[in-house]
């Protein structure tokens, strides 16, 4: 993380490899993923950190808005940071779930058993909703060719509604698809 820091500070890349910061801070990411997978660095109590991450979370999108693409050097720490949170705690709300035999840990395991089919058409579901949002707003039609959405408005509310079209319309694809 230290490098990515460096490197978007001075606005500089690793020479003859042309590496840049995102590159360091996805690595910092699956190196954290690797240490915890290997060292299980679990927590006993997991309603503890749910509230704490939820609060946290919610700052990080009034205070330091930014996602890997936005990346700037003084959010570097704050970002990285909100991210390990909202990996503890989708791990923590996982870990309550599957106790459980109710009909949202069946849903759980079915999306991730079929998470490659939810994928190939998740990115296409969001320009459903890209659509409707320049309906909304009056934007230009050329506008549906950002990708993956229409970046001034994936903030405020919107990624909600990406989110849910993004899961729900792929699930309900490949289940329709089942049904005929």
């Amino acid at each position: 993380m230290a490098a990515c820091y460096l490197l978007l500070y001075f606005q500089k890349s690793v020479p003859y490899f042309n590496i840049g910061a995102k590159e360091f801070l996805a690595a910092f990411f699956m190196m954290a993923g690797y240490y915890y997978k290997r060292d299980t660095y679990g927590f006993e109590n997991h309603s503890l950190i749910i509230p704490f991450a939820i609060v946290l979370l919610a700052l990080g999108t009034e205070f330091w808005q930014c996602g890997m693409l936005s990346l700037t050097w003084q959010k570097v720490f704050p970002y990285s940071f909100s991210a390990l949170v909202g990996t503890m705690m989708v791990f923590a709300i996982s870990k309550i779930i599957s106790k459980s035999e109710s009909i949202m840990t069946k849903s759980m395991v079915y999306i991730g058993n079929h998470t490659l089919e939810i994928l190939t058409w998740h990115f296409l579901s969001f320009k459903l909703v890209s659509l409707l949002i320049i309906w909304i707003y009056g934007l230009p039609i050329e506008r549906l060719a950002e990708f993956p959405v229409i970046g001034a408005y994936a903030y405020h509310g919107w990624w909600i509604i990406y989110l849910l079209t993004g899961v729900v319309f792929p699930i309900f694809f490949m289940l329709s698809k089942k049904l005929i």
